[in-house]
């Protein structure tokens, strides 16, 4: 945003008007089209927005839009809340992200990726609306798919009762994996035992084990998410864990 960047609301951006196109491959993008595709998107999926940010730079002719979401079927899902953000620099769309759940996770919509952002186009062509709004509903579809896998993988783990041998082999296996340093084992297997914590799962479950060891890695937080989802996958094999379908 530049100088004239300032806040807005829904009308506003409906009543934004594009620039003219430039040729006949240029198609500017009108904002609240895509607003009102992501709002659809959202509620179809039964996400709630508790809040949004609209923001607009007429002179840049770029709008940023942000959205705090929540689960709408409370007590099913666990991770219940995200945020989104769709930019759309110099009136093409380039810019879209999703943060939420693990850190960020990036809803990869083509092979261009750069600092972590995901982009739908990089110039003006006469299918980038119809590009976006399939794009858009895989991230919201992506989004959801992981909250029901994540609930899924977490009853699925408070239900798994390991002893403590296998505890202490599984610790010794994940620090071998790069998971958990051999100097922390005994930190992890403390924390598995007694937990700092209360998460409402059995004494001894593979979740409070997840738990107990992601707890001792972020005290090092060098590549946390990358041995954070390690760690799920070494836990999945080892529990025998199979996700579930999603449609």
């Amino acid at each position: 945003m530049g100088a004239r960047g300032r806040l807005v609301n829904a009308n506003t951006l409906q009543a934004y008007a594009p620039p003219v196109a430039q040729g006949p491959g240029h198609v500017p993008v009108h904002p609240f089209e895509l607003y009102r595709k992501l709002r659809s998107e959202l509620e179809y999926n039964q996400w709630d927005v508790e809040e949004e940010f609209l923001a607009m730079d007429d002179d840049k002719h770029s709008q940023i839009m942000m959205f705090h979401i929540e689960d709408k079927i409370e007590g099913r899902y666990f991770g219940t809340e995200a945020k989104l953000t769709l930019a759309i620099i110099n009136n093409n769309l380039k810019k879209a992200k999703v943060l939420g759940f693990s850190g960020v996770q990036e809803m990869v919509c083509m092979n261009h990726q750069a600092d972590g952002i995901a982009k739908i186009a990089d110039k003006h062509t006469k299918t980038i609306m119809a590009r976006a709004f399939d794009k858009i509903e895989k991230w919201i579809h992506r989004l959801r798919k992981e909250v029901v896998v994540k609930t899924s993988r977490r009853g699925h783990l408070k239900n798994y009762i390991l002893n403590e041998s296998t505890a202490h082999d599984w610790l010794v296996q994940a620090s071998e994996q790069n998971i958990l340093p051999i100097t922390r084992l005994l930190d992890a297997r403390d924390e598995w035992k007694q937990p700092t914590e209360h998460h409402n799962a059995p004494n001894g479950s593979a979740f409070l084990f997840s738990q107990a060891v992601n707890r001792v890695i972020a005290t090092t937080p060098t590549n946390l998410l990358v041995k954070s989802n390690r760690l799920s996958a070494f836990l999945d094999k080892k529990t025998h864990f199979d996700a579930p379908e999603v449609l």
